[in-house]
């Protein structure tokens, strides 16, 4: 079986799976890591961290269809506790770009039923298909995007798990992860001055 880190080695790629159902496993996993992240955080705090260490790696195993490799040390609560906290963080990312896909889907593909009819000042507007038409070729690769971003959350979770179990990953993991978290906490932020 190939491990995390010979996967971070660029040794041997993952399991390929079909596009849409490898997007699906990739947004259910996003969604999965905020209640994840709580459960270890009151898990760390109580002291049952090396279960919900499992917990952690079962997660990645099943996302990657890869072996999470060996665990070489048994992480410390305030390792699992701050492992806890980088998922929520993730995880909050994953519901921000499932929340976009399903905008794109409302205001975009579906523009033309949840609108009052009014599209002068649409997009594409004064006519119906002219507003539909744009708002859904603009949702399109803002979708993607939000796809994307999904798999990189996926990519990066998977990466500092197993950090936490003493492997070797690359070190521009957490610089990623933070800029990640960073960008789309300035990108909720100017959505909501906006509206």
């Amino acid at each position: 079986m190939t491990t995390t880190q010979e996967l971070s080695a660029g040794r041997e790629g993952p399991v390929r799976r079909r596009p849409v159902r490898a997007s699906v496993s990739a947004l259910c996993y996003n969604l999965a890591l905020v209640p994840m992240g709580l459960a270890a955080l009151v898990a760390a705090v109580t002291g049952r961290s090396v279960r919900v260490y499992g917990w952690w790696r079962s997660l990645a195993a099943a996302a990657t269809h890869l072996d999470p490799g060996e665990q070489r040390t048994h992480p410390s609560p305030a390792r699992i506790g701050s492992h806890a906290v980088a998922s929520i963080a993730l995880g909050l990312v994953g519901l921000v770009e499932v929340g976009l896909i399903a905008l794109m889907v409302m205001r975009g593909a579906l523009f033309g039923l949840v609108t009052d009819g009014n599209y002068t000042q649409s997009w594409g507007g004064p006519s119906r298909a002219g507003a539909w038409i744009v708002h859904f070729l603009v949702s399109v690769p803002v979708a993607a995007a939000a796809v994307v971003l999904a798999h990189l959350i996926v990519w990066l979770h998977v990466r500092l798990t197993a950090r936490l179990s003493g492997q070797q990953v690359e070190r521009r993991v957490m610089p990623i992860a933070l800029v990640v978290v960073a960008a789309t906490a300035l990108f909720v932020t100017a959505f909501l001055r906006q509206l």
